[in-house]
């Protein structure tokens, strides 16, 4: 049997929420100001990085049809940085009553899990464990990813360089939909993921949709107007030269059992510790958390 320390669930509770909702706000306020760009310099590029990706954010706001114009131009200019502004702050170490942290799980979602925790926690002393079950046998499928994927590495100081090669992937620039209507030329809907650069044809595109819904005989298919439909279709990867001011996003496409394998590794190198055993049941203490897990 695996026993985990004693827990002050309450406060474990609220700890887990502060270093959950931190990172949350701050990357939300951060993301809306400076992605999918991230040119800082020159000048130019920086204002027009911010212009544009407040601009992208306002749309998506707008879209949800609940805020009159004023209202959203309010939105996209003050929620980033409020977000960032009330984020929880880190507030020293960790509660010696968390000690220890188990993962019951591996494959990808398990390892993730245990290097988004192991970034920040290990250096406070907290032991992180990841338990997989040898009687659980894996599925072994291709997978693919949006390009919050690229956050996920990003965060842990990896590069594509050293994960796409070990797990057999490619770039993603979107998600198809066949038989997506059966209305001629509609047929299949090509999901694009946007970048900085759609903005200068996205109120175009817009503009267009809302016209043909009103009957007017315009080209509105997103086709047209995004640039990660042309360069899936021309077989392109959405990396473009060093002096590109714009970054396109992308996502990939990978072996999942690969990056299982992948992430074991890394997590293993950074300190996680690993045990094969399979977790017959949970044992609860006299609050409902779990106190232990039976092997």
């Amino acid at each position: 049997m695996m026993q985990s320390s004693p827990l002050n669930f309450r406060r474990a509770v609220i700890w887990i929420g502060r270093l959950i909702l931190g990172p949350i706000f701050i990357y939300a306020g951060y993301s809306k100001l400076f992605l999918p760009n991230t040119h800082f310099w020159p000048y130019f590029f920086l204002k027009f990085s911010l212009s544009t990706n407040i601009a992208n954010f306002a749309f998506q706001v707008e879209a949800f049809k609940l805020l009159p114009p004023w209202g959203v131009q309010f939105v996209a200019h003050t929620l980033p940085p409020t977000e960032i502004a009330l984020a929880p702050k880190r507030r020293g170490a960790l509660p010696a009553v968390v000690r220890r942290i188990m993962i019951v799980g591996g494959g990808t979602a398990g390892w993730m899990a245990a290097l988004t925790l192991a970034r920040t926690l290990i250096e406070q002393g907290v032991e992180i464990t990841v338990v997989e079950s040898p009687n659980v046998g894996i599925i072994g499928v291709g997978e693919g990813s949006t390009p919050w994927l690229r956050g996920f590495f990003d965060s842990l100081d990896i590069e594509e360089a050293e994960w796409m090669p070990e797990c057999h992937a490619t770039y993603k620039c979107g998600i198809t939909f066949d038989k997506w209507s059966t209305k001629p030329g509609f047929e299949s809907y090509f999901h694009p993921f946007a970048s900085m650069l759609d903005n200068l044809t996205m109120a175009q595109f817009v503009h267009n949709a809302d016209a043909r819904v009103n009957g007017a005989d315009v080209h509105a298919h997103p086709d047209r107007f995004f640039i990660a439909t042309r360069l899936a279709r021309g077989h392109l990867a959405p990396k473009a030269a060093e002096h590109f001011p714009f970054d396109i996003w992308h996502g990939y496409h990978f072996d999942s059992v690969l990056l299982g394998q992948f992430l074991h590794k890394k997590a293993l190198q950074r300190g996680v510790r690993y045990r094969m055993a399979h977790v017959t049941r949970a044992n609860l203490d006299s609050q409902g958390a779990i106190a232990s897990v039976a092997t």
